[in-house]
């Protein structure tokens, strides 16, 4: 998702001013990459719980 989204950024930056936006990107690109991997591992955890087996096995 972030990969895709990284690609589509860096070639529409390549034709504008690519530098003075950098800074800024990889902060971006951080709390993108911190969101990512919080709802991975939140579905995750919501999936591992038996709460949640019951209730799609049921």
């Amino acid at each position: 998702l972030v990969l895709k989204y990284w690609k589509r950024l860096k070639a529409k930056l390549s034709r504008k001013g690519y530098n003075t936006v950098i800074p800024a990107l990889k902060i971006t690109l951080r709390i993108l990459y911190k969101l990512d991997a919080g709802l991975e591992t939140g579905l995750y955890k919501l999936l591992n719980t038996s709460q949640f087996q019951f209730i799609t096995f049921t």
